[in-house]
């Protein structure tokens, strides 16, 4: 495995690649290559970190393992540009931003001269971008197998890199079972609101901004708070932002929190709210947090955009909007309120079954031992083999 998003590093990248690679550990001999300051440690898990997220560095490396390796899983679009390189099979999982804004493909350093220069420095971050794409539409081309997390970044990666829909196979990231609680939600009062998300200044797409104004505008018709979960350097200006809009009382910021606390905030919560706002570079590929929530019972409030739609069944395991801005998430939480009594916690975990970590590791690995067999995405037997509803969606926008 091909890891440079891996704990102790946090979010949605690093969950699945640790998840995956302790499953597919306990079956198989599997080492994972990850970044020098990476390799979270765990029983029976073997790591090599000697990665600097740059191809013309980390190919040595690999290159030099390749010779005892079966088939290789790269964890990043990213190293897809290495398919072809490596000799042995790659399977590549593809999740939003690491293809539609690739950061970890080589380019060349003349670019960087660029960067000096009077009328032009303009152009170089540009032209990395327009090097990186090109590099990986190559590197993907002669991958054995690409993974995309969500029916929504299948749709993308097919058609910004003109990949055959047969090679691909949708795999979707899992929930670990500790999120599976029972819960009673209230019959009334107050409601409480739940977001759970990094809050960096990089990351703003999450839009806890626009949840803050929505707080804001029903905070006269209702008795509402609302518990953010979470750190990063972007709290403080949204701390900020709260006390701006009135609502600094309802509002709790509680930081990152440990496992119990966490599993209890999911707990105490009426509906989990996290409506992105996605643009044509960034994106959430699937969004874990949203199905930690459904597992638990907890209804979701998101915007109908990116992966989310995989996890999220609208009036079924919560609310989908159209738009993300404060009106619409206002809105969308009015249409909770009404129907509230609706979302029955013990239909919306079942939902989530069919997300369990073990799902998604048997899918990885019959792709990887029909690679390691010399064999193509297509005999795995699974890329065919989407759900009803995923194929009639893929077919309404052309896709087969």
């Amino acid at each position: 495995m091909i890891s440079t998003e891996f704990p102790p590093a946090i979010g949605g990248m690093q969950v699945m690649a640790f998840n995956l690679a302790q499953g597919l550990s306990r079956r198989h001999d599997l080492v994972v290559y990850t970044r020098g300051n990476q390799g979270y440690p765990a029983p029976g898990l073997s790591t090599e970190p000697v990665l600097a997220a740059d191809i013309g560095h980390d190919l040595r490396p690999l290159a030099a393992a390749d010779a005892d390796v079966d088939v290789w899983l790269a964890m990043n679009a990213g190293y897809g540009a290495l398919a072809g390189r490596l000799r042995k099979p790659m399977a590549v999982v593809c999740n939003g931003n690491d293809f539609l804004t690739p950061w970890v493909i080589d380019y060349p350093r003349q670019i960087d001269l660029l960067e000096g220069k009077p009328h032009v420095w303009r152009y170089a971050h540009p032209l990395r971008q327009a090097w990186r794409r090109r590099v990986l539409r190559e590197g993907l081309s002669r991958a054995a197998a690409v993974l995309p997390i969500s029916e929504h970044s299948r749709n993308l990666v097919v058609r910004r890199f003109g990949l055959g829909i047969e090679r691909t196979v949708i795999v979707h990231p899992g929930v670990e079972d500790k999120f599976f609680q029972t819960r009673t939600p209230a019959a009334g009062g107050t409601l409480r609101l739940l977001t759970v998300s990094r809050l960096d200044t990089h990351n703003r797409r999450k839009n806890v901004d626009g949840v803050l104004r929505a707080v804001g505008m029903l905070r006269r018709e209702t008795d509402i708070r609302y518990t953010v979960v979470g750190d990063g350097n972007d709290r403080l200006r949204l701390e900020a932002l709260a006390g701006e809009l009135g609502i600094g009382d309802v509002v709790d910021f509680t930081g990152r929190a440990d496992e119990a606390r966490l599993l209890a905030a999911y707990r105490d919560a009426d509906l989990f709210v996290l409506a992105g706002n996605a643009s044509e570079t960034d994106v959430e590929g699937f969004g874990i947090v949203y199905i930690e929530a459904i597992a638990g019972g907890v209804p979701v409030l998101c915007s109908r955009s990116g992966g989310a739609v995989d996890a999220v069944r609208d009036g079924e395991t919560g609310i989908l909007i159209g738009e993300s801005d404060p009106r619409s998430i206002a809105e969308g939480i009015r249409r909770f309120q009404a129907a509230r009594s609706r979302f029955e916690p013990a239909r919306i975990s079942a939902y989530a079954e069919r997300f369990r970590w073990g799902a998604a590791i048997d899918r990885v690995e019959t792709v990887l031992m029909s690679l390691a067999r010399g064999g193509a995405a297509r005999d795995a037997g699974l890329s065919a083999g989407m759900p009803a509803g995923d194929a009639r969606r893929a077919e309404s926008v052309g896709m087969t």
